[in-house]
């Protein structure tokens, strides 16, 4: 006769630990489709601030390339078309905000920590949430 394999207690899934993992995925699944499709809207404009003080905003639809200032010169080139903005150069040396993709919905940003520079895609089709006031 032969000896069936059975399972160590450790990785046997319990109904408890079943229910458990389902309100995890649905959570987790809920929480991705409210940020992809409902969090952020296609922006209008993009607010340029330097070290907290905002330089303007621009709209998103005309073409433009903005230099930046930082605190003694010019240390960033903003570029703004096609419905998105970027960063073309910089001074700082890490460059993450060069590398940093295009942005055009409401929310986004492109940080230069070392130049204290941040873009934001501001100005969607609305408030993200109704509000009555008497």
């Amino acid at each position: 006769m032969e000896k069936q394999y059975e399972k160590p207690a450790y990785l046997k899934l319990k109904k408890r630990d079943g229910i458990f993992l389902a309100v995890v995925l649905v959570v987790a699944v809920a929480g991705l489709l409210w940020f992809c499709l409902g969090y952020s809207r296609p922006g209008s404009l993009v607010e340029a601030t330097v070290d907290g003080e905002v330089l303007g905003a621009y709209p998103l639809a005309e073409a433009r390339e903005l230099a930046l200032p930082g605190e003694e010169a010019i240390t960033n080139r903003l570029v703004i078309a096609q419905g998105e903005a970027w960063m073309q150069w910089a001074d700082c040396p890490d460059q993450i905000c060069v590398e940093h993709r295009p942005i055009s919905r409401e929310g986004e940003e492109i940080v230069c920590l070392p130049n204290r520079i941040v873009v934001r895609v501001t100005g969607g089709d609305g408030p993200k949430t109704d509000a009555v006031a008497r």
